[in-house]
């Protein structure tokens, strides 16, 4: 392997930027290639579990979140139809005793503009901006990745991070669309002075109904509460931002408890997007190309986990690339490496999209089962996920 290598990364979403930082150095320079023009604010709010923000801590990002960023000290659960506590599972201090690491919550953007501020700090990364890439072919010594305009970005391996609708996962699999879920997501936040009575804006909350589910915490050290609904709807159009009307929000939850209502109400305007994922992928790549982060393995957001897995893929990356070890053999350590522990997260995120929307009889006993279960075995549920790369 020639001492200067070069690696490029189709995507600059958190696993992408994530991915350049931990990979970036000792002989690899980074190519980062986003679609979009600049770097703007979208999305709302994350869960950055104590398995992604200990990646965080590694990468020097956590600092610079940490005054932007809120540590919630449990999650309520509750009923949504007349606001009976489910379970709490205590977060703050009890997680990072736990789990080795803080429970944070943040805003997609804070995320972001932490991440691209060190990227750009970064010599042995490039970032370019205004570039989609389309797809690769192999080259005598290298790879050349197309873009959609522009000349191609030669490199000696290739990472697509370049989420749900991948360019390159497209090339590798042949796949066809991803699969829709038969739920939508609403999405909205609320200045801190308009958050409804009866909220503690340091809990994450989680109500569960009949086909529907609620979920708010706050973000930008508090200032913003951060509101997603999540209903069954066939609406199905691609994308992050779709506008959305707030009488169609308010009317799907009028039956729930009054402390819920106020909670939708609250946002004067919503965006939507459709739920979807795709099945688990028995390899991410071959050569010197592989997957990361939505590309390789898009999920529900049922356990929170989709950007946490984007920031593990490039921490074990940066492990498997390390020491002058040759990308191919490093990018099919890294796939053994990871696939097992996203598929069973694909798995789950599914699973908990149809417990939280159970309604009547069977609503009823999953409701009872979490309510008398211990709250060291509530905890438990979570160690496989939370305590990973715990040493």
């Amino acid at each position: 392997m020639a001492a200067d290598r070069h690696i490029a990364i189709a995507g600059g979403g958190v696993a992408g930027l994530t991915t350049a930082l931990a990979i970036a150095g000792s002989g690899t320079r980074v190519t980062v290639c986003e679609q979009a023009g600049r770097f703007e604010e979208v999305g709302a709010g994350l869960q950055v579990s104590p398995n992604a923000w200990r990646v965080l801590q590694t990468l020097g990002i956590a600092d610079r979140l940490l005054p932007r960023s809120v540590a919630p000290h449990a999650i309520r659960m509750r009923r949504g139809r007349d606001g009976r506590q489910i379970a709490r599972v205590p977060l703050g201090e009890a997680a990072e005793a736990r789990w080795g690491a803080p429970y944070r919550v943040v805003h997609r953007a804070d995320l972001q503009a932490a991440l691209v501020e060190a990227v750009e700090k970064t010599p042995a990364i490039t970032l370019r901006t205004d570039t989609h890439i389309t797809g690769f072919e192999a080259k005598p010594g290298g790879l050349g990745v197309r873009a959609e305009a522009g000349p191609p970005v030669a490199c000696d391996g290739l990472i697509g991070a370049d989420g749900l609708w991948s360019s390159i996962r497209a090339q590798i699999t042949g796949e066809g669309p991803p699969v829709y879920s038969g739920k939508v997501a609403w999405r909205a936040t609320i200045p801190e002075d308009a958050i409804p009575h009866g909220l503690d804006p340091l809990e994450t909350g989680l109500w569960l109904g009949r086909d529907a589910h609620l979920v708010q915490y706050s973000v930008r050290a508090g200032r913003e509460l951060n509101v997603v609904a999540i209903f069954a709807d066939r609406w199905s159009e691609p994308g992050w931002s779709a506008p959305g009307d707030r009488e169609t929000v308010i009317a799907r939850f009028a039956d729930w408890h009054p402390l819920a209502r106020a909670l939708v109400a609250a946002p004067q305007t919503w965006v939507k997007w459709a739920l979807a994922d795709r099945a688990p992928l028995k390899h991410w790549g071959h050569g010197p190309v592989t997957l990361a982060g939505d590309a390789a393995h898009p999920m529900l957001p049922f356990m929170a986990q989709g950007a946490a897995m984007g920031i593990e893929d490039g921490h074990v990356l940066g492990q498997c690339l390390s020491a002058g070890a040759e990308i191919e053999p490093a990018f099919r350590a890294y796939e053994t490496r990871r696939m097992q522990r996203t598929a069973r997260v694909q798995r789950e995120a599914r699973h908990n999209g149809e417990i939280y929307h159970l309604g009547s009889i069977a609503g009823r006993a999953r409701d009872t089962a979490l309510r008398l279960m211990p709250t060291d075995r509530l905890l438990q549920r979570f160690d496989w996920l939370y305590g990973w790369g715990r040493r």
